[in-house]
């Protein structure tokens, strides 16, 4: 009868370690589906690198961050009185991954002949992609 009980009791120990590390694996999967994403910028550190921490972004003229850049430009022109801004390239940049990813990009943007720098801030949302402006101001 012991032998019984022992049996069941380690059974069910195995199976419980076995779904504990299945459910670690997965969570550990569904954060890297985030970084394996195409749309996302390439050469970047490993997840447990990137929470909280700023890291370079090693190409600037990768697709996902010139499209966080014009978004940046287009943004601003919405919310500008002034004569709307062209978008050029992204200069380079940073990002940080916090509920969402957070880009700092200094942006070449033109208005009129005049070429000029801005420092753009925007939040993606993690899950649904939409962009929030944060700031956007003048690059010395």
């Amino acid at each position: 009868m012991a032998f019984k009980i022992n049996s069941f009791l380690l059974m069910t120990l195995s199976i419980v370690v076995i779904a504990s590390i299945f459910c670690h694996v997965s969570a550990a999967n569904d954060g890297r589906k985030l970084l394996d994403s195409s749309d996302l910028v390439s050469n970047t550190p490993a997840l447990s690198q990137l929470f909280g921490d700023w890291q370079p972004i090693k190409d600037a003229k990768d697709p996902k961050v010139v499209k966080v850049g014009e978004f940046a430009v287009d943004a601003y022109n919405r919310i500008s009185n002034s004569f709307p801004l062209t978008f050029e390239s992204v200069l380079g940049g940073q990002f940080q991954v916090v509920n969402g990813i957070t880009y700092k990009l200094v942006i070449s943007a033109r208005q009129n002949v005049t070429t000029t720098n801005y420092l753009a801030v925007v939040n993606e949302h993690s899950g649904d992609n939409v962009k929030t402006l944060i700031s956007f101001e003048k690059f010395a």
